[in-house]
């Protein structure tokens, strides 16, 4: 599966958990303040990075001319609550253009309109105060969310969180998350038997668990006949 696969039929079927433990070091989460405007947004795509000074947004509007389709839009507004970087408008110019989203340290506005058109934006909050004209810098390494991310990065989001990771390992890390994808649609199938997530061999060997060391706990790791 090329990148472009991943991108459109690779990893949104998939959740970010099996994706984060898949890449396990690679993977690097946002802290969870950044969200999801509606808990069904989802995306998947390079990172276009943008560093823009709070309270300013006329590099976001630059990104969205320049960006290339399928890319997320990664923005540090450096966690800036008192205006909306991204509103209505500008959701909709990226939406036709074929952004794929937008990450955003920093607030929104027009929430239930880019709810309504379907483009998903993660951002910190949400405030009806406009931005001033302020250039930013575009397609650098920023900061966003806690953590360090570099143009070209892989971006995967949905309602639990925001990764970003190496575009170079996304191909092993997509492997290896369906995998564990799998192998989880097995453990829901024992659950549904009575058994507990300790009596299921497979998902102690997925985690590193010790049945040893559960078994002097006095947990138990087999299933009474």
């Amino acid at each position: 599966m090329d990148v472009s696969q991943l991108l459109t039929n690779g990893f949104p079927v998939l959740a970010t958990g099996n994706v984060a433990d898949a890449g396990k070091a690679a993977v690097k989460i946002m802290d969870f303040g950044i969200k999801p405007l509606h808990h069904s947004m989802k995306v998947a795509g390079p990172a276009f990075t943008i560093d823009t000074p709070p309270s300013a947004n006329f590099a976001v509007h630059e990104a969205c001319a320049l960006a290339p389709a399928g890319s997320v839009l990664v923005i540090n507004a450096h966690g800036n609550m008192t205006s909306g970087h991204i509103g209505d408008l500008m959701a909709l110019a990226c939406q036709v253009r074929g952004i794929a989203g937008v990450v955003i340290d920093g607030a929104v506005r027009d929430v239930e309109d880019i709810i309504a058109m379907g483009f998903p934006v993660f951002a910190r909050g949400a405030v009806p105060h406009g931005n001033s004209a302020d250039k930013g810098i575009l397609n650098q390494t920023i900061q966003c969310g806690g953590v360090t991310v570099n143009p070209g990065d892989m971006i995967f989001a949905d309602a639990t969180g925001v990764l970003a990771f190496p575009a170079g390992q996304a191909q092993d890390i997509y492997q290896k998350a369906v995998i564990i994808a799998n192998k989880e649609l097995g453990f829901v199938q024992q659950l549904n038997e009575g058994k507990t997530l300790l009596q299921i061999p497979e998902f102690l060997q997925l985690h590193g668990l010790d049945p040893l060391v559960l078994q002097a706990d006095g947990v138990s790791t087999s299933v009474e006949k």
